[in-house]
């Protein structure tokens, strides 16, 4: 994938996971907004297709849930719900199995976010692909503070990881 199209996957990455929007309310929005030119509407529907939520697994419950997944998930579950105003009430038993590693490997991350990362493994899960640069973005902690941050930067520029998707998006502009 070239940098354009990585930064357009990235684009469409967010406004599918984190403001849940369908390929069409997201192909419009890359009209709007993008100077560059977008993919056809079919391209970012297969996108979205990978990324959006799996019911591959039953619906979580604190009842069901081993002592790691009731600590971290319960947090994580109500800024899901008033981040999605109500739309999303309910994880999955596949999500909250990473939101209980994620939360546990990611102290000071905020409670979206790991969702939002559980997300992303979630999808490199159900495609088969790699998570190194997911797990070196826990690994370097760069959230926690500056250091930490010019330390991941430094990684990535000597190609030691890779930078991950919606980078900006975690970790803002510093």
């Amino acid at each position: 994938m070239s940098l354009a199209t990585e930064n357009l996957y990235d684009q469409v990455l967010q406004l599918a996971i984190v403001h849940n929007l369908s390929a069409t309310e997201i192909h419009g929005e890359l009209l709007i907004s993008s100077g560059d030119p977008i993919p056809h509407l079919r391209t970012i529907q297969r996108w979205v297709r990978e990324m959006t939520r799996r019911k591959d697994s039953d619906e979580w419950n604190l009842g069901g849930s081993n002592i790691l997944e009731a600590r971290e998930v319960i947090p994580v579950l109500e800024v899901i719900i008033v981040r999605s105003r109500g739309e999303i009430c309910t994880v999955t038993q596949q999500e909250a199995k990473w939101i209980g590693l994620i939360a546990a490997s990611a102290p000071g991350l905020h409670k979206w976010n790991v969702w939002v990362l559980a997300r992303l493994y979630q999808i490199r899960e159900y495609q088969g692909a790699r998570v190194d640069d997911l797990d070196a973005f826990l690994a370097f902690t760069p959230w926690i503070d500056a250091q930490a941050y010019k330390n991941y930067l430094r990684a990535i520029e000597l190609g030691l990881v890779s930078m991950i998707p919606m980078y900006r998006y975690f970790l803002g502009d510093r």
